[in-house]
């Protein structure tokens, strides 16, 4: 599982966001119809989850749990939430590179080395 650090996962969950998410699971639902990966009897469950869950959801965290519960109904979501995850990491390593540097910025070079690490490790 991956390491997502609480401060990345607590950013908003935007209208525009939102609006990316439902085209992406749309356009997943119509190229699983038409692959045969998502049979027709699937789409009534997924879309009532979809509705039903969508407007509730408010930061990164729930973002994530929400496409992880997608994902299990039906395997071809699982690209979405791997996509959504790997951005969410990205951040998250952005944010401790801009943590270290400011630390060196302020002289705490041991700080800085310890914050780099921790990033290391936790990859």
């Amino acid at each position: 599982m991956l390491h997502i650090a609480s401060l990345v996962l607590d950013m908003p969950f935007d209208e525009e966001k939102k609006k990316k998410i439902e085209n992406q699971i749309v356009e997943t639902m119509i190229d699983g119809l038409k692959k045969e990966e998502l049979n027709k009897e699937e789409v009534p469950k997924i879309s009532a989850f979809v509705l039903q869950r969508i407007d509730s959801i408010i930061n990164q965290q729930q973002l994530i749990d929400f496409l992880r519960e997608l994902s299990a109904m039906n395997r071809v979501f699982t690209p979405i939430l791997i996509i959504e995850s790997g951005e969410i990491q990205e951040r998250e390593e952005l944010r401790k590179a801009h943590q270290a540097l400011s630390l060196i910025k302020q002289g705490q070079i041991e700080q800085a080395i310890k914050a780099v690490e921790n990033k290391t490790a936790a990859q």
